[in-house]
């Protein structure tokens, strides 16, 4: 376990400092503060009471919603470009086959680049804090609602991280891999926008609905923690890390 964690950390140090991390890093962060000021704008003009006669009530806990909302699509944009290269390009150049000689098994090889990975993602989110620290000066926050939301968000960028290292590591191409992901990842967040198209019984709708991610991820930026959905985000990381697993296990035979 102390050989993982510690690949895990080099691959964090040696990712996170790239040139690539840095670029991603500053514009995730731009369009973060973009969106946080836009929202914050409408809900301290909400306050005045003609907004509210034109435009209705815009609560704090609308702020958050929308704020977090947009902050989900954007990772959704994100991790196909941090999972990419993960396994496509050691196994365009041939490296695979230094780690597959290692002494270290092809499940502690996942894991310690799953973790690096989620560690570069949740050092984003944390970055993004500061915005409620900043109105923490300002006023009282309802901080349960706030760390519901960047549990949620943890929990859906380590799902899509997870299919981004399987995707990553069926492709030969960095670009295939973010291709895919990209498509594959923003299927099932819009999937519950389609599945009101859809006439019938209401069976197929539901499991759409059930399928797609945004469905799950919605009631964390309400402050619900829901046993259902904490298991969905958990069941999507084994199944797709596993798969990884397995993909790359085949490698040896080839």
């Amino acid at each position: 376990m102390k050989k993982t964690f510690d690949l895990a950390f080099y691959h964090f140090k040696l990712e996170f400092l790239s040139l690539r991390a840095c670029v991603l890093c500053f514009f995730f962060l731009i369009f973060n503060g973009i969106f946080f000021y836009n929202y914050l704008d409408i809900y301290i003009s909400s306050q005045k009471s003609l907004y509210t006669q034109v435009h209705g009530n815009y609560s704090f806990t609308n702020f958050l919603s929308s704020y977090f909302s947009m902050v989900n699509l954007l990772l959704v944009l994100l991790i196909p470009a941090t999972t990419m290269g993960s396994f496509a390009e050691d196994k365009k150049n041939g490296s695979y086959r230094l780690f597959l000689s290692s002494p270290l098994k092809t499940a502690e090889i996942v894991f310690a680049k799953y973790f690096a990975n989620t560690l570069i993602i949740f050092s984003l989110l944390m970055m993004t804090s500061i915005y409620f620290v900043f109105l923490a000066f300002h006023g009282s926050l309802d901080y349960g609602i706030i760390g519901c939301a960047y549990l949620g968000l943890f929990l859906f960028s380590c799902a899509q991280i997870a299919y981004g290292f399987w995707v990553s590591s069926m492709c030969k191409s960095q670009l295939s891999a973010f291709i895919l992901t990209l498509m594959g990842l923003f299927l099932v967040f819009i999937i519950n926008s389609i599945s009101s198209l859809v006439k019938g019984d209401g069976l197929t709708a539901s499991i759409l609905r059930f399928i797609s991610t945004s469905e799950h991820i919605k009631p964390f930026f309400s402050g619900l923690i829901s046993l259902v959905d904490t298991n969905y985000f958990v069941a999507l990381v084994s199944f797709f890390l596993f798969l990884t697993i397995c993909v790359i296990d085949s490698w040896r035979w080839r």
